[in-house]
């Protein structure tokens, strides 16, 4: 367990001391450094396996899927199930629409750079009332609030993702490596931000705590191994 001494002034701090914590101790894989994206871990396979165990994936017929590279599997298994993959897109208010794709291009066509030749757009306000999100994360703690890349980099939108938005009624589950979990960063969430229901790593899936009461005085972040 890593204790951090001190409580961080804002998101981007959290957010540039843990994207060189993950590169300083080589913990992600390609693309590098990760660095204003949310890092992609070793064989995020694993974390999509235990994610394929979940009701709310069983019994979702249409997902929304986030366009990160740790989500690629869950795309490709939404894809060769027959499920409706919808993929907001970065840094825009449209979303590709996956539906009908066959098993043998499944692989291809969750892939980013590819899913343009299969996909059609859509508006992102047509997800409304989609029953399931899964994205990645740069971190979430152990109330399930999370952290994404920030906005300037091509966050996940804040329709999707504060209270009031599209998917206000959805299941949200994050996939994230161990080492990118918190024991608490709240005093940096505004309290209109949706968590997430799950939390699904290569060890484990878990229900975040609910909230605890604030206290003035609050103890060091801690990151969970």
């Amino acid at each position: 367990m890593v204790v951090i001494p001190y409580r961080f002034k804002h998101k981007d701090e959290l957010r540039k001391w843990l994207w060189k914590y993950l590169s300083d101790y080589h913990l992600t894989m390609v693309p590098r450094p990760c660095f204003a994206r949310i890092p992609s871990f070793r064989a995020p396979e694993i974390a999509t396996a235990r994610l394929l165990d979940e009701r709310a994936w069983q019994t979702a017929g249409t997902v929304v899927i986030s366009a990160d590279d740790v989500t690629f599997e869950a795309r490709r298994e939404a894809l060769a199930a027959g499920k409706c993959v919808l993929v907001p897109i970065p840094r825009s208010d449209q979303a590709w629409r996956l539906e009908g794709i066959s098993p043998t291009d499944a692989r291809v066509a969750a892939m980013i750079k590819e899913i343009g030749r299969f996909a059609q757009t859509m508006p992102l306000t047509e997800l409304k009332g989609a029953p399931l999100l899964v994205t990645g994360a740069l971190s979430v703690d152990r109330y399930g609030r999370w952290l994404g890349q920030g906005e300037v980099f091509g966050e996940l939108p804040a329709a999707l993702t504060r209270k009031g938005g599209l998917l206000d009624d959805a299941v949200r589950i994050a996939i994230v490596d161990d080492k990118q979990i918190f024991e608490d960063f709240g005093y940096l969430i505004d309290a209109n931000e949706l968590p997430v229901h799950r939390v699904i790593t290569k060890t484990q899936a878990f229900t975040p705590k609910p909230p605890e009461p604030e206290t003035p005085d609050a103890g060091p972040l801690r990151i969970i191994r």
